[in-house]
């Protein structure tokens, strides 16, 4: 699993349980966004609550899991300078964000940026 199929994979997960916002998961199991990538990456909705220390010790899955959201934070905070915010303040900001869209154009954020994971991966791979 790396960042580009989870951030492919939330788009079923969001399709599949529906989209709500303000939360990682509601009762009806429909997720947010991030709520989506934890369940493509195989974890808990709200596994975010646990990674939003920066300075946690995160297993190899978990990386990906935030990786991947920091790709769809440079989509969704076009001009501002993702690298090295702290996760709870990316997650509270891309949430506002993603909120205000439309389950269209969260789905549309989750391609780009699955394929903009995609293009680094591989060209990290060749390096």
């Amino acid at each position: 699993m790396n960042a580009a199929s989870i951030l492919a994979d939330a788009i079923t997960v969001l399709e599949q349980r529906g989209m709500c916002s303000s939360n990682f998961v509601i009762a009806s199991g429909a997720v947010d966004a991030f709520g989506a990538l934890a369940v493509a990456a195989g974890s808990e909705p709200d596994v975010w609550m646990g990674l939003s220390d920066w300075n946690a010790p995160w297993e190899p899955s978990d990386r990906q899991l935030v990786d991947a959201a920091f790709y769809l934070a440079e989509l969704v905070l076009p001009g501002r300078d993702v690298v090295g915010m702290p996760l709870d303040d990316l997650i509270t900001d891309v949430g506002d964000r993603l909120d205000a869209m439309s389950l269209h154009e969260v789905l549309d954020a989750l391609a780009k940026a699955a394929h903009e994971a995609g293009l680094a991966e591989k060209a990290e791979a060749r390096a």
